[in-house]
């Protein structure tokens, strides 16, 4: 489908209609062709008038922050408002974020003291849709209210990085404040990129604000004020959100003035609204859908480096999985390229290092997992569990657990599957350590290694299979001490993936990669590639056909 450009000015914000009766109904055509000629196709950031439709498999039930860290439906969203202090530097989806490479969004200019526990940062000269100014106290309000009503922030604000607490933030004046940290840490900087430090203006939003409500949680439960290339413009709860340029911003400006973010949770009827044309992104296709798009010439399927890693946890406190030798076994007992042709349509790499290889500096000394049937089957042996047997869970649909099935029944385990109906009971065993084995994707909010590995350090809210190693715990706190890119760093980080190799706290299987898919109508995607999330932002795309 051909998006035709959209004259600014002659198209106007409106209360949202139901634009989509079903997901299949492709009246969002309806939206953009509300149009004349007058849009550029040069490919030239300043050609504007395009109308950018993504499907998500969910939209948020509410825009309150404590929901902007849940599932995939809101980050492109949040990506899109840019309402950050940074992003990543990263115009390629080939290599992973680099979090010592960031470029500032809200943040004009940053620099981290001498002894790494204070970041004094400098605004860009620009304002929210409201007209009003982004100022030191717009970063001071945003704070203090995601402090106070999400939990997600609470954790990363002590939990990751550690703001002080008696004081986290210092005003200087209207464009510089200064954030404080009690103990210096790698994710001091990076942490701001998370979606969860969403910047509102506070002006707006204090508009709203009323004795029972002292942080206008109902009035955000449907409306957003923030500052960034775009800005909120309708919304409509389970069926579709749209953004529209935001006219007082100054920074990058690309060639999409509308973004509608369409809810259409069914994996087919995402893949046929993208292969008709009437859909410009997806990205909860199955892994044979995107195999069978890339045949096509409208759309390019966008294979990009891992951000998540499939893996299978072994419960500790059970007495067959606290022997090392076990975990080691069925490691060495999984043929892992042969798992990702099997259940992943050839997407992915194995996964034979300790975290995600993109985490990891180059080195010789690295260790990594290895296929060996036979030692697996002699380390059993040794264990005294040639006979081993366990049950392991999953979220139905998932192939992955019957090829695991199948290979661990080379050296002699037997693998009962588990399938959960609902991911909410697989989460309610997850969370209760209610298990043998458990098969899920693991990622964190931000690629970086101290938080990766922050995931299954022992004591952590959600390792729930038991892994203990003083060890470990103290080679990640030291490396979380340590300047990024150093010779110590460096060092520390290739300890701690070979005491990850020899512990096998869980058993890493997959390198799952950042799949999306997009019309090849939109120029300069690549250009967009300054987040983590599953979709680049449409603030730095070119033009649109």
């Amino acid at each position: 489908m051909k998006l035709i450009a959209v004259n600014p000015g002659r198209l106007r914000p409106r209360p949202m209609k139901r634009v989509l009766a079903t997901a299949a109904t492709v009246a969002v055509s309806s939206l953009l062709m509300t149009a004349c000629a007058g849009g550029s196709d040069s490919g030239s950031s300043s050609s504007g008038g395009g109308v950018a439709v993504y499907s998500l498999t969910a939209l948020p039930g509410s825009l309150q922050p404590e929901n902007l860290q849940a599932g995939l439906g809101i980050k492109p969203i949040i990506t899109t408002l840019g309402s950050l202090l940074f992003e990543f530097d990263n115009n390629s989806c080939e290599t992973a974020p680099d979090p010592t490479k960031l470029r500032g969004v809200l943040a004009d200019s940053w620099k981290v003291s001498e002894d790494r526990k204070s970041l004094a940062v400098t605004l860009k000269d620009t304002k929210s849709a409201a007209g009003n100014p982004l100022t030191s106290e717009d970063i001071k309000w945003s704070l203090e209210r995601n402090l106070a009503v999400s939990p997600i922030v609470k954790f990363l604000s002590s939990g990751a990085m550690h703001l002080a607490a008696d004081k986290p933030i210092t005003v200087v004046d209207e464009k510089n404040f200064t954030l404080n940290f009690s103990t210096p840490s790698t994710l001091d900087t990076v942490m701001w990129t998370v979606p969860s430090f969403l910047v509102y203006d506070s002006v707006e939003v204090k508009k709203h604000v009323t004795a029972e409500d002292p942080w206008a949680a109902k009035w955000l439960e449907t409306n957003m004020a923030t500052f960034g290339p775009y800005a909120a413009d309708t919304y409509e709860k389970g069926n579709q959100m749209t953004l529209k340029k935001n006219p007082g911003w100054t920074g990058t400006s690309g060639g999409v003035d509308r973004v509608i973010f369409k809810q259409v949770a069914g994996a087919a009827e995402q893949g046929n609204l993208l292969n008709s044309g009437s859909v410009n992104y997806a990205s909860g296709l199955s892994w044979s859908q995107y195999k069978d798009l890339q045949k096509n010439s409208n759309v390019k399927v966008w294979n990009c480096a891992s951000l998540s890693r499939e893996v299978m946890a072994l419960q500790h406190a059970d007495p067959k999985f606290a022997d090392v030798r076990v975990r080691q076994a069925i490691s060495m007992g999984l043929n892992r390229q042969a798992l990702i042709d099997g259940a992943r349509a050839g997407f992915g790499t194995p996964a034979t290092t300790g975290f995600l290889p993109g985490l990891l500096p180059k080195s010789d000394d690295l260790k990594t997992w290895t296929e060996d049937k036979e030692a697996a089957r002699k380390l059993l042996a040794d264990a005294g569990q040639s006979n081993l047997s366990f049950t392991l869970g999953y979220v139905g649909g998932n192939e992955l657990p019957i090829l695991i099935q199948s290979q661990l029944k080379e050296i002699g385990v037997t693998v009962n599957l588990q399938a959960y109906a609902s991911g909410n009971d697989f989460s309610q065993a997850q969370r209760g350590g209610k298990y043998e084995a458990l098969v899920y994707n693991n990622q964190g909010v931000v690629p970086e290694l101290v938080f990766e590995a922050g995931l299954i350090q022992p004591g952590a809210p959600a390792m729930t299979f038991g892994y203990k190693s003083e060890q470990f715990v103290a080679t990640i706190n030291a490396l979380s001490a340590a300047v990024p890119g150093s010779d110590e760093y460096n060092k520390l980080a290739v300890e701690l993936n070979n005491i990850t190799i020899n512990d096998v706290p869980t058993v890493a299987l997959i390198n799952v990669p950042n799949v999306f898919a997009m019309s090849s109508s939109i120029k300069g995607t690549e250009k967009g590639f300054g987040t983590i999330t599953t979709a680049p932002n449409p603030a730095y795309f070119d033009a649109m056909k």
